[in-house]
């Protein structure tokens, strides 16, 4: 089977058609640009993919157990926290130990021995879930997407809208989706960032 079917699919708005009998397949590895007039539904098709939206006609088939990652033009932020809160928030194993180590690296202050083989034992875990790892793979993506390393500390609510749009694709590549799907990347990125982008799409899986 293949990653993603898509057959025979229309969508419209009040009776209006804006496209139809679109039938595609894409397996694993493979890549396809969508290129289209402003207008001709490029985006809606991909929302339409994502599952946000209902087609009038035709289907949708992504290989079950394979995970989606949808990189959307709009990018009206839902996280909270901190920028490298965010690029981890797709892993909740990892978010889960990462407090629970901040919380016990607060409880070894008072030089109680239960806190300090609390902290041993979260310590353990946290390198058990390969929490260190990931954190230093998304912490290189966002550097690569123009983040300084003091941007990682900063509240999600006091970036501007440019540095969200880049937040929001470094969350989508942080998780590494079977299913990668990207509209208009590429809008707030600066030359050195996107020829870093093409790179790693080019090794994507």
């Amino acid at each position: 089977m293949s990653l993603l079917e898509v057959a025979d699919l229309a969508f419209g708005y009040s009776n209006e058609p804006l496209f139809s009998k679109v039938t595609f397949r894409l397996d694993s590895g493979e890549r396809a640009a969508l290129v289209a007039p402003n207008g001709a539904g490029k985006s809606t098709l991909l929302r339409v993919i994502a599952g946000e939206l209902q087609p009038d006609r035709g289907a949708v088939v992504i290989q079950k157990g394979a995970s989606v990652g949808y990189y959307r033009q709009s990018h009206e932020t839902r996280a909270t926290g901190s920028v490298l809160d965010a690029l981890l928030s797709g892993f909740t194993e990892v978010v889960a130990v990462r407090r629970e180590l901040a919380e016990a690296e607060r409880g070894v202050e008072s030089g109680d021995k239960a806190a300090l083989d609390r902290l041993a034992a979260v310590m353990d875990r946290h390198h058990q879930t390969g929490a260190d790892r990931l954190e230093q793979r998304v912490q290189a993506i966002a550097t690569r997407l123009g983040f300084a390393p003091a941007d990682l500390d900063r509240d999600v609510t006091t970036l501007s809208g440019g540095q969200r749009g880049r937040l929001a694709l470094g969350v989508v590549l942080a998780r590494e989706p079977n299913l990668l799907l990207l509209d208009e990347p590429t809008n707030h990125l600066d030359l050195e960032s996107i020829r870093w982008l093409e790179g790693h799409l080019v090794d994507y899986r």
